[in-house]
């Protein structure tokens, strides 16, 4: 029994420092402002809910205020993410937009690995024309 608590213990402590790290890492990140971040796609006609969304999507990420996020920030750079994280972000984001996720055969026709930040605005703006175009 002390043996499965002494287990739990270095289980749990290896977790507290990785989660330590991940936000040391946040905290000394400096991205942009969110109105500059949603600046950044206005010229590329992408409505301004979806920055938004994306911005503040990471932005809860981090423990710290001042933890921002910028259009070229790569996933595996900042996030650590796998490809299994972006997709379950990508299906958070969609819902958090109020727009229903694609189906596969449609998500297929996207070609662009998504790496960073933008990727993911471009990715999610392909969504919404997708559900636009399927509506009467």
């Amino acid at each position: 029994m002390i043996g499965l608590l002494y287990i739990a213990a270095i289980f749990v402590t290896f977790i507290l420092v990785a989660t330590l790290i991940y936000q040391a890492r946040l905290f000394r990140h400096r991205g942009v402002s969110r109105d500059a971040f949603i600046g950044e796609f206005r010229g590329r006609q992408v409505p301004d809910a979806i920055p938004g969304v994306v911005y503040d999507y990471y932005k809860e990420s981090a423990l710290w205020k001042r933890f921002g996020v910028s259009p070229g920030d790569r996933y595996e750079d900042l996030f650590s993410a796998e490809p299994d994280d972006i997709s379950d972000d990508a299906r958070e984001l969609v819902r958090r937009l109020g727009m229903h996720m694609p189906i596969e055969a449609v998500l297929r026709e996207w070609q662009t690995p998504i790496r960073t930040l933008a990727d993911i605005v471009e990715w999610l703006n392909w969504v919404l024309e997708r559900q636009q175009d399927q509506e009467p």
